[in-house]
């Protein structure tokens, strides 16, 4: 059975161990690792203080500099009143000055809030309610996504920066006197909110023991190094930016890459005048990377590994990605904000034989598949993924409800339907909120849009149910297509390929769709519109 040991054997995790942690839990910890995530920076540092740590625009910064900035904002946040254990939000595009505040929050023992810029401002608002924010840090060009004034008064200060030059300015002028507060591993470094697609956002609580053990499992799968140069070119704000691209890419001592927004034509250049050798990007991304006209005229040889996740990853995008981008190692990653990502990694040498899958459980983790009463599935069954491991998070903030639903007995429950075979690969079917009950049928939402997404004329897609007073459920497709985009053909497309209940009986297109401020589509509003519509 392909357990631990066959991850071992194709990259050198750090030795295990059995820890108590998080009251009453009992999970696997990687021994060789540091104690907070202050050391990620530090030790990158006295490694190697001179070599490039940031870069952004026409910002380039070293480990010593990014190590100086981070004192001199951590003397300005004390002087604004911010202590160990306090949160503060950061409401800021992708940039140099963002990785200092984090590092700088993290020295300081307080809790970083990352928001959304694509949030609104209700929901803005709702985040600095619920996570008591004493101190928000804002670019001055997302200043009207600021609460009115009247709640700014609840704030202990807000923060506006230009840009990176606000910090250069105050380099020499700041007393960089200052003592740090001991940490312990248990403590809270972020509170990131989950993205609400079927309800209020929750506060996830992230300790540096979670982000400790994701950075290992990221950096060991995917063997990265001082050598290696970063594109984090997704939000730093979500957990795939902040995690697997921005501390696990300093505490490699590698270089980080800012980009301050994704397109693809941009990133490709990018790609080659910074010789980048790593990534992690969404399906989508990938796709419009295939399509920039500057593929073929850049040099991309050395970009030699990248994670993905989040969606389906269809097919045919893999076998481009292998003609146009021959060099490069791509792992498909499977986790949540939750399991601070990632809970499984497909280790490239398997992929090719296991499409369906999404890899091994990292060796930290504890992965089972749990029947409704919550005891384990066989192998091959379908069931809940439950997950457990020191980079699951020990619960949300202030939410007794939530934390008592989706955590037991040192597992998080993910919602996710899956099944994991005999040797130890895992699969991801659905999330069971999504599954589809035609006449006793269960139809999985995600098989039938990966079908519909190797149509030549289908760019994005969403399968949602609509009521039915004979069937319980039917099944109807909203998609996003080409020019070219005809309904009957892709009904057509889906029959010969998937038994006929599965087929959509009714196929809306529509412009764009309806997502959230992370990017992830909202299916509560595609039901509602397929029942107004064609409600039976």
């Amino acid at each position: 059975m392909l357990e631990i040991d066959n991850w071992i054997s194709i990259t050198p995790f750090p030795p295990l161990r059995r820890e108590a942690h998080f009251g009453n839990r009992v999970v696997k910890c990687y021994t060789n690792r540091p104690n907070d995530c202050t050391v990620l920076l530090s030790e990158s540092v006295q490694r190697c203080p001179h070599k490039e740590a940031v870069v952004c625009d026409n910002v380039r910064i070293t480990y010593s500099q990014l190590d100086q900035l981070t004192n001199t904002v951590c003397v300005s946040l004390r002087k604004a009143g911010v202590e160990a254990g306090d949160r503060v939000a950061l409401l800021m595009e992708n940039s140099a000055e963002y990785v200092v505040y984090i590092f700088a929050i993290l020295k300081l023992g307080a809790i970083s809030v990352p928001l959304n810029i694509k949030e609104s401002k209700r929901g803005i608002e709702y985040i600095l309610r619920d996570a008591q924010v004493k101190c928000l840090v804002c670019h001055s060009s997302l200043e009207d996504l600021i609460p009115e004034e009247g709640f700014l008064d609840e704030l202990i200060s807000v923060i506006l920066l230009k840009g990176f030059e606000d910090l250069q300015m105050h380099i020499d002028s700041q007393d960089q006197t200052i003592i740090f507060p001991r940490i312990d591993s248990e403590h809270t470094a972020f509170l990131i909110y989950t993205s609400g697609t079927t309800g209020t956002p929750k506060g996830a609580t992230i300790t540096h023991l979670n982000v400790l053990h994701s950075v290992i499992n990221y950096q060991a799968a995917m063997t990265l190094g001082e050598d290696d140069r970063s594109i984090v070119a997704v939000p730093i704000s979500h957990i795939t930016g902040l995690v697997a691209l921005v501390l696990t890419a300093i505490g490699a001592s590698a270089s980080l890459i800012v980009m301050k927004s994704f397109n693809a034509d941009a990133f490709v250049d990018l790609a080659q005048n910074e010789r980048i050798t790593h990534t992690l990007l969404v399906p989508a991304m990938f796709n419009l990377i295939l399509m920039s006209k500057k593929l073929q005229f850049n040099d991309l040889s050395l970009w030699r590994v990248s994670g993905y996740g989040g969606s389906i990853m269809p097919e045919t995008t893999l076998t481009r990605i292998a003609k146009n981008l021959p060099n490069l190692n791509i792992y498909n990653c499977y986790g949540a904000t939750e399991t601070t990502s990632p809970a499984a990694i497909m280790p490239p040498a398997y992929a090719e034989t296991r499409p369906s899958q999404v890899g091994l459980p990292v060796p930290c983790a504890d992965i089972f598949i749990a029947d409704r009463h919550g005891c384990q599935l066989p192998s091959g069954e379908l069931g809940e993924i439950w997950i457990a491991g020191p980079m699951v998070i020990p619960g949300y903030w202030n939410n007794a409800e939530a934390n008592a639903a989706e955590f037991f007995g040192g597992y998080w429950k993910s919602g996710d339907v899956g099944w994991i075979d005999e040797s130890g690969f895992l699969a991801v079917v659905d999330r069971i909120k999504y599954v589809i009950n035609r006449g006793g049928y269960k139809i999985y939402a995600s098989e039938v849009e990966g079908t519909l997404l190797e149509h030549k004329d289908v760019l994005d897609c969403a399968v949602v149910a609509f009521n039915c007073s004979v069937l319980g459920e039917r099944v109807a497709a909203f998609i996003c297509g080409t020019a070219d985009f005809n309904a009957e053909e892709v009904k057509d497309f889906c029959a010969d390929r998937l038994a006929e209940y599965k087929v959509p009986e009714e196929i809306v297109a529509i412009d764009h769709m309806p997502r959230n401020a992370n990017g992830k589509i909202v299916k509560r509003e595609l039901k509602e519109l397929a029942n107004e519509r064609f409600e039976r």
